[in-house]
């Protein structure tokens, strides 16, 4: 695990426990931030007319904080078009942060929260779509003695485990079919389910739910429950992962921490710039 980070996990506390949101008025900075925002969307570029009513603004106004952004190359304005684009600047700066982030560090903050919240180990699970399968890559432990570890680099079937059947449950149902038809799908226990209609039918109820609750189908010592992140254009990029030992399965909610727990993950998706399936709070 990387260097400790704090960043995204106060937010990220404050919004499971349900801290209302302080209202004031939108300053200048936010105005500039909403209208790099929306460039960045838009690698088309956007005309001052249609900026300013994408971030509810006045036009003359949207014109002179487009050029005070291209003074500092943060913006550009095609000379033929008019219209103006995310600037070297930008892509300067983005470059520098992408280089010194990665998946772990992201994750950190909300596996760290979720398992402060509920003292149980947590996971963070990358898709690997050429193996089909789940790779767990880094965790945040319980502190009780009884607690469920699994080793870094364990891979785990996407029909099967609770983290394969969260990426699943992001796939629309014929790519479903197309990825586990034809393929030998493992029993692991007496109620793994390999009937790929059947997993078709399952991950559309998981979608519909926002999170997976798996009870004994790949795990067999307890409740293990995940939920999809994304990467940007709705790229699935694999699980964040909770799992109660079977001591204290009656002693929890799974649904209240399924529901924390796809808010996680939808915290996840923000920082990776996706968009989540479940709008943090």
């Amino acid at each position: 695990m990387g260097k400790p980070t704090t960043e995204g996990a106060g937010e990220f506390a404050a919004a499971l426990n349900q801290e209302p949101k302080r209202r004031h008025r939108v300053s200048t900075t936010s105005k500039v931030l909403m209208l790099l925002r929306e460039l960045s969307f838009h690698p088309e570029g956007l005309g001052v007319r249609e900026a300013a009513r994408k971030v509810g603004l006045d036009k003359s106004a949207v014109s002179r904080m487009l050029s005070q952004l291209a003074e500092f190359r943060m913006a550009v304005q095609e000379p033929h078009t008019g219209r103006y684009l995310i600037g070297q600047s930008f892509y300067a700066m983005a470059a520098t942060v992408h280089r010194n982030d990665s998946l772990s560090f992201a994750a950190e903050p909300m596996l760290r929260e979720l398992s402060r919240r509920y003292n149980e180990t947590c996971y963070l699970t990358v898709y690997e779509e050429d193996a089909q399968e789940v790779v767990y890559a880094d965790r945040c432990e319980s502190n009780h003695v009884v607690r469920c570890v699994q080793e870094f680099g364990h891979r785990a079937p996407l029909h099967a485990s609770a983290a394969g059947r969260a990426v699943l449950s992001a796939m629309a149902p014929d790519e479903i079919r197309s990825k586990l038809g034809g393929r030998k799908l493992d029993r692991y226990t007496a109620v793994t389910l390999t009937d790929v209609e059947g997993i078709v039918a399952r991950a559309g109820e998981d979608q519909t739910r926002g999170y997976v609750i798996s009870e004994g189908d790949y795990f067999r010592e307890g409740t293990a429950i995940a939920a999809p992140f994304f990467f940007a254009g709705r790229v699935c990029g694999g699980a964040l992962l909770c799992v109660i030992p079977q001591q204290r399965c009656d002693e929890v909610d799974a649904a209240q921490i399924g529901q924390t727990v796809a808010v996680a993950a939808g915290y996840l998706t923000l920082r990776l710039g996706g968009i989540p399936k479940v709008t943090p709070a």
